[in-house]
């Protein structure tokens, strides 16, 4: 949580399970092949419509979490998505 921010903000901000899994398959994906994964990829690893993952994009994007240009490999992870995952390194 930022200094600035309430508990109910950054409760907000925090992915969804589903978010944080496609997070953590990209970080996954690119620790394996030294590249980032296309929509499709991702869509294909979770099991999920195309449509889905992309959504789940955009909303990582908009929690500021990933940025994302317009290649589908050339998306990163921000500083707030590295400390998020920090926080769970060694959990389960």
């Amino acid at each position: 949580m930022k200094p600035d921010q309430t508990p109910l903000e950054a409760f907000v901000h925090d992915p969804t399970p589903a978010q944080a899994r496609i997070l953590r398959m990209i970080v996954e994906y690119r620790s394996a092949n030294g590249m980032n994964p296309t929509h499709r990829e991702l869509a294909q690893r979770a099991g999920l419509a195309h449509a889905t993952v992309w959504e789940h994009i955009e909303a990582l994007r908009e929690k500021n979490l990933i940025r994302h240009v317009r290649n589908h490999r050339s998306c990163y992870l921000t500083e707030e998505a590295i400390a998020w995952l920090g926080r769970f390194r060694g959990c389960g």
